[in-house]
């Protein structure tokens, strides 16, 4: 299986047809950590060196840590990748193409995440759907203002079939942007019976970031952070 590579969400627009679903990933796609500390790269390497000192299972690790990236979600604030991403998308909403957000992201996040999109200004379609209650049948899933939430354990693929299945339009065409080839790969097994033309697109904009984290500036932070809520507790209870 191979994918179009883009340095930047915009270059789907040359792959645009009538009637495309446009589905964007968010962290490391359309949004990022503005710190080091809470990113995704943060997480996996804290994933990365607990296993290679424990032994344990993947999904042990996942237990471990996937509550810890949450709480930091808190803490931090989300940046843009791209700072044209919010024109991009309202063009390609006022041309008529529908587009919405799919993420690992649990249900746990969902009002804080919707807060850092409205706050970043990246507003989704909000499309209509044959059954308004038809979330309730995810396991573990969640949809709120135009982005479906899988969570760490989701399949995007089978969540996102599912989803186009309650959509009232129909569409000739999906593409799909991610910077995890793996999460492309799920979506593109999952909608093969479809018969819906497919483009996976791995977005690498930040691959180079990625893999040169630095986990010392992320301590660094994560004391700077937590002596300023230190203070601002102080600060509330002298007032």
């Amino acid at each position: 299986m191979e994918f179009k590579e883009a340095h930047s969400v915009a270059e789907v627009f040359d792959c645009l047809e009538e009637k495309t679903l446009i589905v964007l990933d968010l962290d490391n796609t359309l949004i990022e950590s503005s710190t080091h500390f809470g990113s995704y790269q943060w997480a996996a390497f804290l994933i990365k060196q607990w296993l290679a000192e424990t032994g344990k299972t993947l999904k042990e690790a996942l237990n471990r840590f996937v509550p810890v990236w949450e709480k930091t979600q808190y803490q931090i604030k989300m940046q843009l990748v791209e700072a044209k991403s919010p024109q991009w998308i309202n063009q390609l909403k006022e041309e008529g193409h529908v587009i919405v957000g799919l993420t690992g992201r649990s249900s746990y996040l969902v009002d804080q995440t919707i807060a850092e999109l409205d706050r970043n200004q990246l507003i989704f379609s909000e499309p209509s759907f044959k059954d308004a209650n038809f979330v309730k049948n995810f396991d573990k899933a969640a949809y709120s203002k135009g982005t479906l939430f899988v969570g760490p354990y989701g399949h995007k693929g089978f969540v996102l079939a599912q989803f186009i299945e309650e959509l009232k339009d129909s569409f000739n065409k999906i593409i799909f942007v991610d910077d995890q080839t793996r999460y492309l790969k799920q979506v593109e097994e999952a909608l093969k019976p479809t018969k819906i033309d497919f483009l996976g697109v791995h977005f690498v904009a930040l691959r180079e970031k990625v893999e040169s984290f630095d986990y010392s500036l992320s301590l660094e932070e994560e004391k700077r952070l937590k002596s300023q809520s230190e203070k601002a507790l102080r600060d509330t209870f002298v007032s």
